[in-house]
This record gives C-alpha cells, sequence and structure tokens, in this order.
C-alpha cells in the first residue's frame, strides 16, 4: 500500500495515476514489473486512503520538484553568461498540526500528546537558547543563535545596548543529511506518472476530448495529457492562435471549444 497519511491532494495523483496504469496494462517501475491485477487492487479508492507501506509507486511519485535559475553573478570563464543553478521549487508548507496529524496516524501517540511534547521541546529550546546554548535534537539537527549590530573598527564603539538577537541558525545533523542524500528529484514540468507526448499526441487527446464534452477547462486539459500549467498554457495558446480551438471567459472562468463545433 501507498504512504500518503490523509494528503487528499496526493491521493487524487495516485488515484488518476493508477487508474491509467490499469488501462495501459503492465508498466516497469524499479526492479519488478507492476501487473494490471495488483494497478486493479490499488485504483480502489478505500484501499489506500491510510496505507502503511512504501513501495516502489511511492518513490516514483514522491519526488522533490527542482527547476533552474540564473545566477546574478556571471561566469567570466564562459564569455560572461549567466550561470544556472538548481533550486527546489516549493509548493506548499507544511504545518505542525499535519506533521501531528501524521504522527499520530503512525504511532500510538494522540494528537494532545504530540502536541503537548512539541510545545515543552520549543520552550525548552527558547529557554536555552536565549541563555547562548546551542541546542542539538537528535535526528534532525543543531539550533544556534545569531546576533547583530551596528558595524564599528572600534571596539568601544560596540555598547551592549546596540547588540541584539537576530536569528535562530540552523544545520542538519550528519544522519539527516546521509538520509537527504538519496531525495529524489525531478525537473520541473516533467512528469513521472504519464510519459511524454509529442504536441501532435497533445491535440489529437484535446480535439477528441472536445469532440465528446464540447467545453473544455485547462485543469480538463492537464489531468488528460498529464502535464503542468505552464505547459497547458502554452498549448492551449497556441491552439488557440492556429484557429483549431476558441477560448470563452477570462480569469478563472475560460473554456475552450472546438472550432468545428461554432460553425
Amino acid at each position: 500500500m501507498l504512504y500518503l497519511y490523509k494528503d487528499m491532494e496526493r491521493q487524487t495523483l495516485l488515484y488518476e495515476f493508477l487508474v491509467s496504469l490499469q488501462r495501459s496494462g503492465n508498466i516497469t517501475t524499479g526492479k519488478r514489473e507492476l501487473c494490471c491485477s495488483e494497478t486493479r487492487a490499488f485504483t480502489k479508492w478505500n484501499s489506500f486512503t491510510y496505507p502503511r507501506q512504501r513501495t516502489s509507486l511511492y518513490n516514483l511519485i514522491m519526488s522533490a520538484v527542482y527547476d533552474l535559475f540564473k545566477s546574478p553573478k556571471s561566469d567570466v570563464e564562459n564569455g560572461g553568461h549567466p550561470v544556472l543553478y538548481a533550486r527546489v521549487v516549493t509548493h506548499r508548507t507544511i504545518s505542525c498540526s499535519k506533521l501531528v496529524d501524521e504522527m499520530a496516524d503512525a504511532s500510538s501517540f494522540t494528537q494532545g500528546d504530540l502536541n503537548g511534547m512539541l510545545s515543552t521541546v520549543s520552550q525548552a529550546m527558547v529557554r536555552h537558547l536565549s541563555e547562548g546554548d546551542s541546542v542539538e535534537l537528535e535526528g534532525i539537527g543543531f539550533f544556534s543563535p545569531t546576533l547583530k549590530c551596528n558595524g564599528s573598527t572600534e571596539r568601544s564603539e560596540i555598547s551592549t545596548a546596540s547588540v541584539q538577537f537576530a536569528n535562530v541558525r540552523f544545520r542538519a545533523c550528519s544522519w539527516m543529511k546521509d538520509k537527504m542524500a538519496a531525495m529524489r528529484l525531478l525537473r520541473k514540468g516533467k512528469s513521472p506518472a504519464i510519459a511524454e507526448r509529442s504536441i501532435e499526441e497533445r491535440l489529437s487527446m484535446a480535439l477528441e476530448f472536445l469532440a465528446k464534452q464540447t467545453i473544455m477547462i485547462r485543469s480538463d486539459y492537464q489531468k488528460l495529457v498529464g502535464c503542468d500549467k505552464t505547459q497547458a498554457i502554452r498549448d492551449l495558446n497556441s491552439w488557440m492562435e492556429a484557429g483549431l480551438i476558441h477560448r470563452y471567459g477570462s480569469g478563472s472562468n475560460i473554456v475552450y471549444m472546438n472550432k468545428k463545433n461554432l460553425d
């Protein structure tokens, strides 16, 4: 079973992916092949609402997304061209309450127990950090306070009153960094669940959808071909400019129709 806790967004993605597996037949993931009977069992919604075990499907889909960004500094040795670097694309922030829900679901502790422990740890950390100590949380890392003040070349010009708390610095422990070294990465715009399709294939699928449904919204197209929002907008706009489809509405109320249905 897939380990998803109560994340409906992930469940929806996996449900659609597994349905596509069932329709297409077998798929090779890692060292072994998933047969149709397995995917058919997975696609029963209630069978993986609160699963416990991780599988190759989890590893295939639950990847961190990254994108390439230009560095503000130019590479002199490369003709002064901007240097590209990779950065994780964070699309959400996991709240403490969500972590508590997940931990409670995966352990015998209640949500109240976990909230109480986290609150106690937080208060103890503040006390020790305020006293200038560095705090280690085993399996997580080290926390230490930092200071700020107005810079000066003379020590006598910096008084205690001008020195203030700045921030809390975090340094991951070796165990966490070793675990994170195996993180799975996916380039933004790429889909691990659905193989890339050519522009002709995507157009054919869109027109076939419109022939049956008459109208289509952007999210329909994204689910249909398995692309992200940026690619969907690019495709739909290009076909609209080519006169293959027509767009109605504005903002969140935009719908697309086949040009032939308007004639």
